[in-house]
């Protein structure tokens, strides 16, 4: 039988960003984090797998929120995110933000001060979709 660890997201409440997040979308426009109402966040492009279980989820079931992707220490993100999501993926930078991160990915809403780190559960989508929406 093979043994796996079982997943487990972190919630942060009133989360306070330790930087701002300076970066443009893929279409060239700068990230203004006060326009969105969530960001999912990963470091570098191995974490886009991680970060696309929390985007399936808002597309889904966020009734209309404004949410982007955020990846930070991106690299060349070329032929990985669709054209059709250009502008609404963003590479960034900020200090302190790999530490809190941690190598998980996260989501965030900026507004209800709730970060969400690790994987999309059922518990953790509902918390930050309660966010979200609220």
């Amino acid at each position: 039988m093979l043994w796996r660890e079982g997943y487990r997201t972190e919630v942060v409440r009133g989360f306070v960003p330790p930087s701002a997040l300076r970066g443009a979308s893929l279409a060239g426009a700068p990230l203004a984090v006060e326009s969105w109402d969530g960001l999912l966040l990963g470091l570098g492009p191995p974490s886009l797998g991680g970060v696309e279980g929390w985007r399936r989820l808002t597309e889904a079931d966020a009734d209309g929120a404004k949410v982007a992707v955020v990846v930070l220490e991106a690299g060349d993100l070329e032929g990985l995110v669709p054209r059709s999501r250009a502008a609404t993926t963003f590479t960034a930078s900020g200090e302190g933000w790999a530490e809190v991160l941690g190598g998980r990915v996260a989501a965030w809403c900026p507004r209800a001060a709730l970060l969400m780190l690790g994987p999309a559960t059922e518990e953790a989508w509902e918390q930050f979709q309660a966010a979200l929406l609220g």
